[in-house]
């Protein structure tokens, strides 16, 4: 009698989550589950981890400095680093030509391209669409980036419905605005001023602009007040120009008479 094999779907200990757990154990406790996200987190805090330039002790993966190998960097900072390291070796977009751009990638049709972000997200778009990929929520063929369905890895969502559907997950799992205490939003982000809180978009917004506004009047501040270098330029007498219509009033006004004549008289 041939024995019946049944497969268990592993779930993560710290997030409960079931799609990405095969293969990686909790570093801590080694008889645990863990998604590939919380693995490389812990494995991090295990560590005890800190970026070289931002100081932050959380990031999903570790990475080296790429100009000092004996540095540990967060995944933003060395995407930045990448960055600044291609801007400055002559770097350009195949596409727009840009030499600037918030991470370098290769060209999906031609690997031998460089790519800013935009233009790649945008070839990947347009060969999503080629193939027919469609968005399972809104049918939309049409987005800067494919990405999968977080409830059902076995279908495509646009960037919009993705950033929807994850918000919506993080809300049921409890979470709330540090700022008006919502539970629901169209994404959740980090609070630019800490970044152990969490923040509804539209109050990371709100303070993100507050904080560009601020910076702004700090280097406003920084310039020299010219205030009281300011001369007034005199008031320039234009000549009357040859097409312009000019009113003689010569014979109708009559010359004032002289008064010291009429007194004699």
């Amino acid at each position: 009698m041939n024995a019946v094999h049944t497969f268990r779907t592993p779930i993560c200990f710290s997030c409960e989550s079931s799609s990405t757990t095969r293969g990686h154990k909790n570093p801590l406790n080694k008889t645990q589950e863990a998604c590939r996200q919380c693995f490389l987190e812990i494995k991090g805090q295990a560590k005890e981890k800190t970026c070289f330039s931002c100081n932050s002790t959380k990031s999903s993966p570790w990475l080296k400095n790429p100009l000092n190998k004996t540095q540990d960097a967060c995944n933003n900072c060395y995407r930045r680093i990448m960055t600044e390291k291609g801007s400055s070796e002559g770097k350009s977009c195949f596409s727009c030509n840009s030499t600037k751009t918030t991470q370098w990638l290769k060209n999906p049709l031609n690997k031998t391209q460089d790519a800013c972000k935009k233009c790649y997200q945008r070839i990947i778009s347009e060969k999503g669409s080629a193939e027919g990929k469609s968005c399972f929520s809104c049918n939309s063929t049409k987005t800067t980036q494919w990405l999968k369905n977080p409830l059902n890895k076995t279908q495509y969502a646009c960037r919009k419905c993705y950033r929807r559907i994850i918000a919506e997950k993080d809300s049921a799992e409890g979470k709330n605005c540090f700022s008006c205490n919502s539970t629901k939003t169209t994404q959740w982000l980090k609070n630019p001023l800490n970044k152990t809180q969490d923040a509804c978009k539209k109050c990371y917004d709100k303070i993100s602009r507050k904080r560009k506004r601020k910076d702004g009047v700090e280097e406003a501040s920084l310039l020299p007040n010219r205030e009281s270098e300011v001369i007034r330029a005199p008031k320039r007498h234009y000549p009357i120009r040859s097409h312009d219509q000019v009113l003689d009033i010569s014979g109708i006004l009559d010359p004032i008479p002289n008064i010291s004549t009429r007194v004699q008289e």
